[in-house]
C-alpha cells in the first residue's frame, strides 16, 4: 500500500489517486510524520533540515509532506539504532517499495 505508484499501473479512479500518481509517492503531514516517529513536528523539521532526511515532498494539495516509506524507513530504524544520524544512515539504505511490493 505504501510506496511508490507506478502510473502504468495505477487503475483510473479518483481525483485523490491520481493526485498521487502525478505526486508519484504516498505521502503524510508533518503531523501524522512526527506521530509516526514519536516526535514533535518541531524535532522533525529539524531532523529535515539537520540530514536531509526524511526530505519534504510535493504532496496532495497545495502543501508538503514527507514520504510515507521514508518515515516508516526512519521510524523503523530507530528502534535499532542509537542515535538519530545513524538511524538516518540505515533509512537512507533501505531500498524503496513499489506499489506492487517489489523494490
Amino acid at each position: 500500500m505504501a510506496g511508490y505508484v507506478s502510473s502504468a499501473s495505477a487503475p483510473a479512479a479518483s481525483s485523490a489517486q491520481t493526485d498521487l500518481v502525478n505526486c508519484d509517492i504516498r505521502t503524510v503531514t508533518p503531523d501524522e510524520a512526527a506521530q509516526l516517529l514519536g516526535v514533535n513536528a518541531q524535532t522533525l523539521a529539524m531532523w529535515t533540515e539537520r540530514f536531509g532526511y526524511p526530505a519534504r515532498a510535493p504532496s496532495r494539495g497545495s502543501g508538503r509532506g514527507y514520504p510515507y516509506t521514508e518515515v516508516v524507513a526512519l521510524r523503523d530504524a530507530l528502534v535499532s539504532e542509537v542515535s538519530v544520524a545513524s538511524a538516518v544512515r540505515k533509512a537512507q539504505r533501505r531500498p524503496r517499495v513499489h506499489a506492487h511490493g517489489e523494490p
